[in-house]
């Protein structure tokens, strides 16, 4: 059963799907059956079967029982690389059950949708070579949980005819508790006994979609905010090798036991989905390509507060194999966007402890600290279109407790100063292939070719560790069409500056320790030398240019190439 709905009728829709399941007063009056039909219609257009037991409508309320939500999909078995035999198929069939979803319009001309505080979903797995069948059963507890469907005013009066004659559209979403819960669970028809629960609390989000008319060639633009007090997961399962560990059978498997919690996420995003063929064509021929280029974006920023977790990891059959993990942290944030542009990826992370344990280390306890860290990831993702790419990743102020540094360095010679580690490379390539065309790859990658090319690059580096600090930065650009002047490879220019202090010292003190002979010392000093100018305190300075228009690479003015 299908209901005619507009496209902006089916973004809304979209987004009560998945508040209802999380996935100022109203000023304009929406009907119950309104929003009961956008909740049937979204879920549809996603794919998916919605079956009602009953519904009973009046007064202002529409009453669903016993609705059932359901999908399957087919896992294709893949090789890997070629040297391991492809995986089977699997065909994964999900079914969530809700006793009642109750729709009540308001006085203030909103909707409400009250959920059940209970449900349950069914996990089935099959493979085309065996019968044996894998299930999981859980339960889904919403305590308090809410959505109403409201709508604003339009922004100005002219603004009506555009907005479809009424405001945006807002989703609110609270719940005191979502969660879900192991019930039972079985592998290869066996029962499973663990336990597994991931459960968020003092949840509130609210989706903003703008009311642009009503037809297929419509572009849909929606907001998103949200507050979740914890985030939480316990779970404690059984592991199971296969084939068992050392050819053993053991008397009953390894368990990985697994504690957490998060507080104070703050989540905010927003997004576009093109009108016309292009996001129909996205989701029905798998073209990711044709639904970037056609305006497809989204962005997701999440900020978190302090947060602890523990894990351990046992093995019956070879102890040795068997850890802890516990680790806590101050809080960071997370943001990922992605649209025609490309993909980018990023975080920050405050002041973060681990400790690790276990039988089969050469120490009882390692601890590792960190003052702070973040990275970054960029990549385009539209072939013939050049864009920004980048890699970034910074550990400041790593430390190792005296234990790890006794088996490094008994006797103290080294450093124990916080450690710090930044790797950065950015600049502009351009992809030759789609990326999301497999076949496209796999050609490339049988002709040998590179299906991308890099027109400029920056390099940021910094190793400090055990005294001796070591800094360097370079731009380069490439000459994609020349592949002769340095063999193999675009003709780079471009200037690498490195600056480094403490080798001197840390020279000596390896050699005190007996990691670099004596009859080796010198002859690194005078490698050194072939590179960099010696500062005079221990420290070294070095300019590496490369001109890839005549192949020479010069380090401090002296000819290396």
């Amino acid at each position: 059963m299908t209901f005619p709905l507009s496209r902006s009728d089916r973004l809304r829709a979209g987004c009560a799907a998945g508040a209802l399941l999380l996935a100022g007063p109203a000023l304009a009056e929406i009907a119950a059956q309104e929003v009961r039909d956008e909740f049937q219609e979204a879920y549809e257009t996603l794919g998916m079967t919605v079956e009602v037991g009953a519904e009973e409508a009046g007064d202002g309320t529409v009453t669903l029982s016993d609705v059932v939500l359901s999908f399957e999909f087919t896992d294709e078995g893949e090789e890997f690389g070629g040297t391991l035999p492809a995986e089977p198929d699997r065909t994964v069939r999900v079914e969530a059950t809700f006793p009642e979803i109750v729709f009540t319009e308001t006085p203030e001309g909103a909707v409400r949708a009250t959920l059940p505080p209970r449900g349950e979903m069914e996990v089935t797995t099959t493979t085309a070579e065996t019968p044996a069948v894998d299930t999981a059963t859980l339960a889904l507890l919403m305590d308090a949980a809410e959505l109403l469907v409201s709508e604003g005013a339009p922004a100005a009066a002219d603004d009506a005819a555009d907005q479809g004659g009424g405001g945006p559209r807002s989703y609110a979403l609270a719940a005191d508790r979502l969660a879900a819960e192991l019930v039972e669970a079985t592998r290869a028809g066996e029962p499973v006994e663990g336990e597994l629960v991931a459960a968020l609390e003092g949840v509130s989000t609210v989706t903003t979609v703008p009311r642009t008319g009503s037809g297929p060639d419509e572009t849909l633009r929606y907001t998103q905010t949200g507050e979740i007090a914890v985030m939480s997961l316990r779970m404690d399962l059984p592991v199971a090798e296969d084939p068992p560990l050392g050819g053993q059978e053991p008397a009953e498997p390894g368990r990985l036991v697994s504690i957490g919690d998060t507080r104070d996420i703050v989540l905010s995003g927003e997004g576009t989905v093109p009108g016309g063929d292009a996001f129909r064509t996205f989701v029905e021929d798998d073209d990711p390509s044709g639904a970037l280029r056609a305006g497809l974006a989204g962005r997701l920023a999440l900020a978190y507060g302090s947060g602890t977790s523990e894990g351990t990891a046992s093995n019956p059959v070879d102890p040795s194999q068997s850890f802890s993990v516990d680790s806590t942290y101050a809080g960071g944030d997370l943001e990922m966007s992605i649209g025609a542009e490309g993909l980018a990826l990023s975080g920050t992370a405050g002041a973060v402890d681990y400790a690790v344990e276990g039988s089969g280390m050469p120490v009882p306890r390692i601890e590792l600290g960190l003052e702070e860290g973040d990275f970054a990831f960029r990549l385009p993702l539209l072939e013939g279109e050049a864009g920004p790419f980048e890699l970034r990743y910074l550990l400041a102020g790593l430390t190792v407790n005296e234990e790890v540094w006794a088996l490094l360095d008994p006797e103290g010679r080294l450093a124990r100063d916080p450690m710090t580690l930044l790797v950065g490379l950015d600049g502009r390539m351009r992809l030759l292939a789609d990326i999301f065309d497999e076949t496209a790859q796999a050609e490339a990658d049988a002709a040998g070719e590179m299906p991308l090319e890099v027109e400029e690059a920056s390099l940021e580096f910094r190793l400090a560790a055990v005294g001796a600090d070591v800094e360097a930065d370079g731009e380069f650009t490439f000459d994609n069409a020349d592949t002769t002047t340095f063999p193999g490879m675009p003709a780079p220019t471009g200037t690498l500056n490195v600056v480094g202090s403490g080798i001197d010292a840390l020279l000596d003190t390896l050699s005190e320790m007996g990691l670099v002979p004596p009859d080796q010392l010198m002859p690194a000093r005078m490698m050194l030398g072939l590179f960099a100018r010696s500062d005079g305190s221990g420290g070294y300075t070095s300019e590496i240019e490369v001109d890839g228009a005549t192949g020479g690479v010069t380090a401090n003015g002296q000819r290396l190439r």
